[in-house]
């Protein structure tokens, strides 16, 4: 089940990454990881120097802007490498 879920998963970002590339002339790289997300993407930020800025989706309505942006807005404070944008 776990292996299928990747396969669904890459296939998603397989097909955007095709979309950016013919819309928008953008090279996107996929990769699908493992694990509690605030982990994966701080281990993904310090081990690929290509990356550059992080862009996250806030959850519209009152309850905040989710989770996970409000756990990285913590890191910021802390001191990152990158910039963190935060889109509606």
């Amino acid at each position: 089940m776990e292996e299928e879920a990747t396969e669904e998963a890459e296939e998603l970002l397989r097909n955007l990454a095709t979309q950016a590339r013919e819309n928008w002339e953008l090279e996107v790289e996929v990769k699908v990881s493992q694990g509690e997300a605030y982990d994966v993407i701080l281990t993904l930020i310090e081990e690929d120097s290509a990356i550059r800025i992080l862009v996250l989706g806030a959850a519209s309505g009152g309850e905040g802007p989710g989770p996970l942006v409000s756990q990285l807005a913590g890191k910021v404070s802390g001191g990152m490498r990158i910039p963190i944008t935060v889109v509606p």
